[in-house]
């Protein structure tokens, strides 16, 4: 009989957990939510992480705006006909422009943000 990996996970964690004074749960506590506060040291494209917490709240928010934008999209004809109009037109553009232009912009967009 085998166990499930969260079962034998929750097994750890509270063995682990009850072998601790409640001086050092308030410390390791105190620790993790000082971690969750702070930003990690910038990575090797030199953008600096947001701390771990300010990501999670963007992310529930990016994602919450995405949600709302998608029923919008969802329940009005006029505005997925605009967007198709205006994919339409951008596709347009882009097949029928000079591609080395193009590949140049592109090239400068990449660089930027890179150096963001």
């Amino acid at each position: 009989m085998t166990l499930p990996k969260e079962v034998i996970d929750a097994a750890v964690i509270k063995s682990f957990l009850d072998g601790l004074t409640p001086e050092i749960k308030a410390s390791l506590i105190q620790q993790a939510i000082e971690k969750m506060l702070v930003p990690e040291q910038p990575r090797y494209s030199g953008h600096k992480p947001e701390a771990p917490l300010t990501e999670a709240f963007q992310n529930a928010v990016f994602a919450t705006m995405r949600e709302v934008v998608m029923e919008q999209v969802k329940s009005s004809e006029v505005m997925r006909a605009r967007l198709q109009e205006l994919f339409t037109v951008a596709a347009h553009k882009m097949l029928n422009c000079d591609t080395d232009k193009m590949a140049e912009r592109m090239s400068e967009a990449f660089i930027q943000s890179l150096r963001h």
